[in-house]
């Protein structure tokens, strides 16, 4: 069969709208046609008017299915642009699908029209969860817009600048009410209140994780993290391993796998940062955290232990960030680095000899470079004034400097003004 000319598929568009019964081949056709008969029937049911949105939505899970077992780019791509048309209201999520989505965002053999589809619809699943909006945040600003095509660079900054943080902190502030209600003594039906399905299960902790593996994620997963030997790479999606530290948290067999140091996957210390991350109470935080951060042996791990209740606990923390940047451990020295960066840059709090800190670390560890260089860039983008002066010669490390400089000028926090006067220093 042919492709449709575009008159053809606006026309057929146009009955369906008006006609039940076409409308229903089409979705028969789309849904469990092969080939060219199917892709043409998704091309004419993209052009269906707003109004008919609530007909896509009827047909959300063979969509859904569809989009993630097409073997042509082709129809996923169509799949996915019916499916970015509808609301994802929090008990529509669909952890299958917001894995798929993860994964082929992050997937540069994807086509790039796929993967700005898979972004916004991770978008939309995501702003549910403050945790996996971050998780989101952080797979968005691991692409190089340097090497994007403009569609994707498009999709990935407007989802970056477009408010995205600010749902995170209103989010992190909803969850916040809703644990001081627990607390308070009111009852929470978990299945109620999480519209996923439970990960629990008489398997042992590394038996869960495998019962969750990914191979194709895995391989994906491994040329990231080149330090850690690929055998150590199971391959389980963050999303699996963050709803799996929900479902674990507060049990006797999550005190049981946190005590038992050190691990042997990398998704076992994945999920030990997570559990750590959903400490409530500030001492108990930091002394697991003193008991894993020796332990932690890759970027990943280290960037997404992120606790909530140290930025609760300022003053406190300050003292313990200095200490961890004085480790000779290369990753308790970046996350020291890290929490400075998050906590610690913006204008109530900061103060200049923060930066004087950081550029005082003399190392050649890539990654403790890495985060200088990250921490300098965001320092240009939250405290210009008193960052700037670091990018002359002599300040830091030529090498440090010259990325801090890339990443500010590829940042979308940086105004143009200063991205010229930037240029000009590299």
């Amino acid at each position: 069969m042919e492709s449709l000319h575009i008159d053809d598929v606006k026309a057929l568009a146009m009955s369906a709208h008006g006609d039940a019964r076409v409308r229903r081949s089409l979705f028969a056709d789309a849904l469990e046609g092969e080939g060219r008969a199917s892709a043409n029937a998704l091309w004419a049911l993209t052009h269906l008017p707003s109004q008919d949105d609530v007909f896509i939505a009827e047909h959300r899970q063979g969509l859904t299915v569809l989009a993630l077992e097409a073997t042509d780019a082709t129809r996923r791509r169509l799949a996915l642009t019916l499916l970015e048309r509808l609301e994802w209201s929090v008990d529509q999520v669909d952890t299958a699908l917001l894995d798929f989505c993860l994964g082929h965002l992050m997937d540069p053999s994807e086509a790039v029209g796929v993967r700005a589809l898979c972004a916004k619809l991770a978008y939309r699943q995501c702003r549910h969860y403050p945790e996996l909006l971050g998780e989101l945040r952080q797979c968005l600003l691991m692409l190089d817009p340097a090497l994007l095509k403009p569609g994707l660079k498009h999709v990935r900054n407007k989802i970056l600048e477009g408010g995205g943080e600010r749902r995170v902190e209103r989010g992190e502030r909803r969850a916040e009410s809703g644990e001081r209600r627990v607390e308070n003594g009111e009852q929470c039906d978990a299945a109620a209140c999480s519209p996923l399905s439970t990960l629990r299960s008489p398997l042992s902790t590394p038996d869960r994780l495998f019962s969750l593996r990914d191979e194709k994620y895995a391989a994906f997963q491994r040329p990231l993290l080149p330090n850690l030997a690929p055998e150590s790479i199971i391959g389980v999606r963050t999303p699996a391993l963050r709803l799996l530290a929900r479902e674990l948290r507060g049990s006797a067999e999550a005190e049981a796998f946190l005590a038992a140091l050190p691990h042997r996957y990398f998704e076992e210390n994945q999920l030990h940062a997570f559990l750590v991350a959903q400490e409530r109470d500030y001492r108990r935080c930091i002394e697991r955290l003193e008991c894993f951060l020796p332990f932690v042996d890759n970027w990943a791990t280290c960037d997404q232990l992120s606790p909530r209740v140290l930025g609760r606990h300022r003053a406190e923390l300050l003292p313990e960030v200095r200490r961890w940047m004085a480790s000779g451990h290369e990753y308790t020295c970046r996350f020291g680095m890290g929490m400075l960066m998050r906590y610690f840059l913006e204008p109530d709090v900061f103060s200049e000899e923060y930066l004087r800190w950081v550029a005082a670390i003399d190392r050649e560890e890539y990654y403790v470079r890495m985060m200088q260089a990250w921490f300098f860039a965001t320092a240009l983008a939250k405290q210009w004034s008193a960052a700037e002066p670091y990018m002359h010669d002599g300040r830091l490390p030529d090498w440090v400097r010259r990325k801090a400089i890339q990443k500010a000028i590829e940042s979308f926090r940086i105004p143009p003004a200063h991205k010229s006067h930037l240029r000009a220093l590299r």
